[in-house]
């Protein structure tokens, strides 16, 4: 579990990528979080990604989107 650095010790910028391994109950958490959401604000979509493998430094290793309806007023 966790996060390892994958180094180039002789270049200039160190780290060059991450490897990434999920917390064993990271899905259902992520799962869970987005149907509160969903359940409390009517009508709203959301996404959510949690990746995990090699990661470029500077890539997202989570992200999330919520839409809904403009609302009218």
């Amino acid at each position: 579990m966790g996060c390892r650095c994958l180094c180039q010790p002789r270049k200039r910028a160190g780290c060059v990528a991450l490897h990434y391994s999920a917390q064993p109950h990271a899905g259902r958490i992520i799962a869970e979080v987005a149907e509160e959401v969903a359940i409390k604000y009517d009508h709203v979509s959301i996404w959510v990604v949690h990746r995990v493998g090699s990661l470029r430094i500077g890539d997202s290793a989570l992200m999330a989107a919520v839409a809904s309806a403009q609302w009218a007023g």
